[in-house]
């Protein structure tokens, strides 16, 4: 594709997961990426290093939004005081918390998460294979549509 097209934008065909399988044939691709473990921030330089340490490869995008999900319980049920349903619901609603992708957003008007997107590009690696190298990194804010009014949940 790239000798035919000046720039070539991926939607999910490639990504952290099946990058090494695809070889050279994406370098160069511009990609809207949910997380790659080389999001700056302490709290995601924490995750890679234990995640790593444990399973001796770093996170992917999968495994990274499961952790948020479970950052954002768990602040919920701190806030709550409690693991009662009802009360933890109450607390996600608007829930703004610090994650390893920075400061989110659980949305009370629709439930969406509000939370950063990254641009990123695949490029030759130090090691010569492909890897992804953030250009820039969106805040939720910015890359979140509003709620619909015909929301009602």
């Amino acid at each position: 594709m790239l000798p035919k097209y000046k720039t070539v934008l991926s939607n999910t065909f490639t990504n952290d997961i099946v990058l090494g399988a695809q070889g050279d044939s994406t370098m160069g691709v511009i990609a809207g990426i949910s997380y790659l473990s080389s999001l700056p921030g302490a709290k995601n330089a924490a995750f890679v290093k234990a995640f790593e340490s444990r399973y001796k490869r770093r996170p992917n995008f999968i495994e990274a939004d499961l952790y948020v999900s479970l950052e954002l319980l768990q602040a919920a049920i701190t806030k709550a005081g409690s693991t009662d349903v009802a009360a933890v619901r109450k607390w996600l609603a608007g829930l703004k918390t610090d994650t390893i992708f920075g400061e989110v957003e659980m949305r009370a008007a629709d439930h969406q998460l509000v939370r950063q997107m990254l641009m990123a590009q695949v490029v030759k690696g130090e090691d010569g294979k492909p890897t992804f190298e953030i250009r820039a990194v969106y805040p939720g804010a910015t890359n979140t549509p509003a709620s619909s009014p015909e929301c009602k949940l």
